[in-house]
């Protein structure tokens, strides 16, 4: 989990570098991703970023985390199409919400 210094960011700032980040982590494998290009990006100091996490093992835990807590929050909200669907076809509906999702 990262340090309380992240949390103590403004919201805005703390946004932009987790924006960064994912999206960093998203056009890289983890070994090629690069600290350094997202502390570049979000201009700020690379000894900030360790104040913030400790390394970038912790920065991808924790965007990992953000994304189930996503995930599981869209869960709970959308209401499947029929009460009484069968496991197969509430899979289905699942699947297909959660590639809405990614489109928008």
């Amino acid at each position: 989990m990262p340090h309380q210094t992240f949390f103590n960011l403004p919201d805005k700032k703390r946004k932009a570098i987790t924006d960064l980040a994912i999206a960093e982590f998203a056009n890289n494998d983890y070994k090629n991703a690069s600290i350094t290009k997202i502390v570049k990006q979000a201009k700020i100091a690379k000894g900030s970023f360790y104040q913030y996490f400790e390394d970038k093992k912790e920065l991808y835990l924790y965007l990992v985390d953000l994304a189930s807590k996503e995930k599981l929050a869209f869960m709970r909200q959308a209401q499947p199409p029929e009460t009484n669907m069968g496991f197969f076809p509430y899979l289905r509906w699942l699947f297909r919400g959660r590639a809405e999702i990614r489109v928008k």
